[in-house]
């Protein structure tokens, strides 16, 4: 890509020639972005997993937000600093908070907005409610909403509703392996025009 605009100006001056050479450089991004993921999907098992303190990132991350981000979209959380640490590598924890956050931005891209973030330590077990075994990390959006084909594919590494460019994060079928790799689990929920929530579900460091 770094000769690519050498050549566009060394090209004839047709505008159907140019456009069609334009065409070519996205489709040359797109495989370059595609390949990337799956090299990174492949070499997930490769992180860290120690226990890690999920309400400092979440945290972290979403005063980060608060600076980068559109200033018309506003951030509620409810975040419990006694969860338990869960197990994971930190920096792949990291990018998925990250990456989910930032398909909420870019849901209300040009709009006002609200992103809802709220962790908590959740039981699992009827038998011992007071035991927690999971933390639970709840991101939702008052953005475009997705439909129900969208929705089905999300998670799917060819897949995606983003212009070559945008975003700055990971893709979720990345943010998927991530999370299925250190044992949690993660789901979405969407109308159009409503909004999306995405729940994700982390396994905690087991104590004796």
């Amino acid at each position: 890509f770094l000769y690519a605009d050498l050549v566009l100006d060394q090209l004839p001056d047709d505008k159907t020639i140019k456009n069609d050479f334009n065409s070519l450089v996205d489709i040359a991004h797109s495989t370059k972005h595609l390949v990337e993921k799956v090299m990174l999907i492949s070499s997930l098992d490769s992180g860290e997993k120690k226990p890690v303190v999920l309400s400092e990132i979440v945290s972290k991350i979403i005063e980060h937000d608060k600076v980068t981000s559109n200033i018309r979209i506003a951030v509620e959380q409810t975040i419990d600093k006694n969860c338990p640490p869960v197990i994971g590598d930190d920096k792949q924890l990291r990018q998925v908070v990250e990456s989910v956050i930032d398909n909420a931005i870019l849901a209300m891209e040009d709009q006002d907005g609200v992103i809802r973030v709220d962790l908590r330590p959740i039981s699992t077990s009827d038998d011992s409610p007071e035991r927690f075994d999971e933390v639970q990390l709840m991101i939702s959006d008052t953005g475009v909403g997705m439909t129900e084909k969208t929705l089905t594919q999300i998670f799917n590494p060819f897949f995606t509703t983003r212009t070559v460019g945008k975003g700055k994060g990971i893709g979720l079928a990345i943010v998927y392996n991530i999370i299925q790799n250190m044992g949690g689990s993660i789901s979405a929920t969407s109308k159009p025009g409503e909004g999306s929530e995405f729940l994700i579900r982390f396994p905690v460091r087991k104590t004796s």
